[in-house]
């Protein structure tokens, strides 16, 4: 499996517990776990894995819609900024997943191994 790795806390000495993204396997179990991803995206491999500590920056600009948005892409900031809320400046590992014109994002907290945000968009 060709995956892109991303780790961007390496500022940091100790991650902490949980989830280690240097083995994409770990994360399979908390990944097909999540209620609701279609089951062609839980069959499908992950395309990209980004470790991160999501620090305020990054959270302001995943969050925060550009004035020319429909209210469609609105909401999902809207639902996008609810679920990260509680994570800034904490340990998130985004897994995408590329299937034929679709992306699909899942935020997964390495900690207690669970997903806390998932959505897709046209691609």
């Amino acid at each position: 499996m060709a995956v892109h790795m991303l780790k961007e806390f390496e500022s940091v000495d100790d991650p902490g517990p949980g989830l280690d993204p240097k083995d994409p396997n770990d994360l399979v179990t908390s990944f097909k776990t999540c209620n609701g991803l279609p089951p062609e995206v839980l069959a499908a491999e992950f395309s990209y894995i980004n470790d991160r500590i999501l620090d305020q920056e990054t959270f302001t600009s995943l969050t925060e819609p550009l004035p020319e948005q429909t209210s469609e892409s609105v909401a999902r900031y809207r639902r996008r900024k609810l679920a990260l809320a509680d994570y800034v400046n904490k340990r998130l590992i985004c897994v995408c997943i590329r299937l034929p014109g679709v992306l699909y994002t899942v935020e997964i907290d390495p900690v207690i191994e669970k997903v806390i945000h998932w959505e897709w968009q046209q691609a």
